[in-house]
């Protein structure tokens, strides 16, 4: 089967005008609020962390994370007839199966520091992110892999300053990310 140059060239833009229309929609869809909203949670839970005694980080990242699933519903909420039913559904099972597997694996695990447990955490939230991007949109696997590499190498190479980065390089990364997308694919 012959293709014209022409016909190639139409065949490419239409490949880039579904590729732009994708990332309208999914800045319009809610997905960089979310990444704007849990890298702020991130931000100040980890900078928190970095200050407060290990004894206390259950008091630090409780009330955060229910203000962020309790603003998460409200987004979800918000947002709920810009995203396709079927997409939506199976973003929450993801979550659901990600948060469920975390805690399996944290119990198997047994992590003896706080910092242990953060690196695992972030991790299997990285993970969905690598799974999102592979799914949807490439910049959110970027965003897994980037904030994956960031937390172990931090935690490997300067644990003590492994809260204190993560604020930046995890919370700060998820932050830029979303407001990148609400900037540019608009």
């Amino acid at each position: 089967m012959d293709v014209s140059q022409q016909e190639a060239k139409e065949s490419l833009q239409a490949i880039q005008d579904v590729a732009v229309h994708m990332r309208r929609n999914v800045a319009r869809s809610g997905s960089p609020y979310f990444m704007v909203l849990w890298g702020a949670v991130w931000f100040l839970g980890f900078l928190t962390s970095h200050f407060v005694d290990a004894n206390y980080l259950g008091w630090v990242w409780m009330p955060l994370v229910a203000l962020g699933t309790v603003s998460s519903a409200y987004l979800g909420y918000r947002f709920r007839s810009k995203v396709r039913s079927q997409i939506d559904i199976r973003f929450t099972y993801l979550w659901l199966a990600i948060m469920t597997y975390s805690a399996i694996w944290m119990w198997l695990a047994q992590p003896r520091t706080g910092a242990q447990a953060s690196v695992l955490i972030t991790c299997f939230i990285m993970f969905a992110y690598v799974i999102i991007g592979l799914w949807m949109e490439r910049i959110a696997a970027w965003v897994g892999l980037i904030v994956t590499a960031f937390a172990i190498l931090v935690y490997a190479l300067i644990p003590e300053y492994y809260f204190l980065s993560m604020s930046f390089l995890g919370g700060g990364t998820l932050m830029l990310s979303g407001f990148y997308i609400l900037r540019k694919w608009k």
